[in-house]
């Protein structure tokens, strides 16, 4: 694949596309662990913790600090959305000039949306 220079980071295609699904992984990851905290019966999870499930503890200590929890996960979803997007952008750039701003703006908002979100 062609090689992508940006300042003094020389980028492959390939690398280029894995940091991108490496960090749509995580940015999936940040979303399915909101969903699953959120989501999840609090009388069930109590009842498994009754039971002895070490899980079920462990979730019920994570609802108990709520906030910090919430905080944490969207901390770290938007700092892989915001480099995901900006390294969309800054190779998007070197390739198609200016309007690579928006190639990467509607190839990483689709992405995000498809496999981050809906997924």
């Amino acid at each position: 694949m062609e090689s992508i220079d940006l300042g003094e980071v020389n980028w492959n295609g390939l690398e280029f596309v894995g940091a991108i699904a490496i960090l749509l992984l995580l940015s999936a990851f940040f979303s399915a662990a909101e969903t699953a905290l959120t989501g999840a019966s609090r009388a069930r999870m109590h009842a498994l913790e009754k039971d002895g499930n070490k899980r079920a503890a462990l979730v019920n200590r994570l609802r108990d600090s709520r906030d910090k929890m919430i905080g944490a996960i969207l901390l770290g979803s938007n700092i892989v959305n915001t480099l995901m997007s900006a390294l969309a952008t800054s190779v998007l750039i070197k390739i198609a000039g200016p309007q690579g701003i928006i190639y990467a703006t509607v190839i990483i908002t689709i992405l995000l949306l498809i496999f981050s979100e809906v997924l």
